[in-house]
């Protein structure tokens, strides 16, 4: 077979230039010449570069005409894709141009008509003097609006009851903290589908943080009806006090706000725990930000989290604000506890080891 070298490309282009043949057929000769060698080939013992290129290139009958099939045959491919592509994209847009024009009907029709009254005629409201296209349009944007607002407010001003009085006890302090990501992690696989992975130490951490000394709140910007059984097989022994959801959020600039300025609690004594920083914008004093839990067996955050709060709640700290902001500064917080846990034990153990000292000389100097 001929091999295309350095010479032989300038020889063919030599000669292309000095046959007379259209531009097109020119053009569709090189692609196909150059990159389809099994739609047509030249042999070394035909090609003479002082031929016309032409005439060495489809120098056999059989030849010209795989040549001319494969030309066609691919122009015949590239047209029927293009229809196809046409088609495809032009149904698209009628599907897409139908569902929003029926959308809009049942809008106007479901939100746009007038509310009754017990004898089903229509309650005046401050579209009634307009015409009745007006009317539908006006209250389909308003309760657009409306709607639009729930979505974005909270369902309710107040989140939690009113904190129990006595005989009941009321934990000092509320603990908030998210589910998802903190307490277990979601997996999904085509196999088993949705399972969720308790992250370990979760049950020690609800026990040793729920009441007396907590009142857990889990805040989560999950649904209700996707988290509110997982957490049910969380807490078995009932730890957890109050549950919100998504609806209990502040949605702002595309993100899902948790707002404690609703909790109808004293801030001082609230601490929130959650591994996503845009959720705590609105109380960054509050909220301590720690690693998101990816199904690690060998985790041990839920214990270190669990002494690092107990020992708040034990102090009695009168505002848990400054000690959440002093540990905000650490990529580890719980890590930057333990290290001042191990320092104060050392002074702690320096200390004593003084006193005794102290003391025995003092013994001493006595006798």
């Amino acid at each position: 077979m001929f091999v295309i070298n350095g010479r032989a490309v300038f020889s063919v282009a030599s000669c292309l230039r000095k046959v007379t043949v259209k531009h097109l057929l020119v053009n569709r000769a090189r692609p196909v010449f150059c990159l389809d060698t099994q739609a047509f080939s030249v042999s070394s013992n035909n090609f003479d570069p002082f031929h016309g290129a032409v005439s060495n290139l489809f120098r056999h009958k059989s030849s010209f005409h795989r040549f001319i099939s494969t030309v066609n045959i691919n122009d015949d491919e590239a047209k029927e894709k293009k229809r196809k592509m046409e088609r495809t994209v032009r149904w698209s847009m009628w599907g897409l141009l139908t569902f929003f024009t029926g959308s809009t009907v049942l809008a106007l029709h479901e939100w746009g008509k007038p509310e009754l009254d017990e004898e089903g005629k229509p309650i005046r409201d401050q579209f009634s003097e307009r015409s009745i296209a007006l009317q539908y349009i006006l209250r389909t944007i308003d309760k657009f609006k409306r709607e639009w607002q729930i979505y974005k407010e909270p369902s309710r001003d107040l989140l939690l009851p009113p904190p129990l009085e006595h005989p009941y006890i009321q934990p000092k302090y509320t603990l908030v903290i998210e589910s998802n990501g903190l307490l277990f992690n979601p997996e999904w696989t085509y196999k088993t589908g949705w399972r969720f992975k308790r992250r370990p130490f979760v049950d020690y951490f609800l026990t040793q943080c729920g009441p007396p000394l907590f009142e857990v709140v889990v805040f989560t910007s999950d649904s209700g009806w996707t988290t509110a059984g997982m957490i049910e097989s969380l807490d078995p022994k009932a730890n957890v006090m109050h549950w919100l959801f998504r609806d209990s959020t502040r949605y702002m600039n595309g993100v899902r706000l948790k707002d404690l300025n609703c909790l109808n609690r004293d801030l001082s004594k609230v601490i929130m725990v959650d591994w996503e920083k845009d959720a705590c914008q609105l109380n960054p004093d509050n909220c301590l930000i720690l690693k998101k839990y990816e199904g690690e067996d060998n985790d041990k955050v839920l214990f270190e989290l669990a002494l690092f709060l107990r020992t708040i709640a034990v102090q009695d700290v009168n505002d848990v604000r400054p000690i959440i902001r002093h540990y905000q500064q650490f990529d580890d917080p719980l890590e930057a506890f333990k290290e001042n846990q191990r320092l104060a034990m050392e002074k702690e153990e320096e200390q004593k080891n003084k006193t005794k000292s102290q003391s025995f000389v003092s013994t001493f100097k006595r006798k």
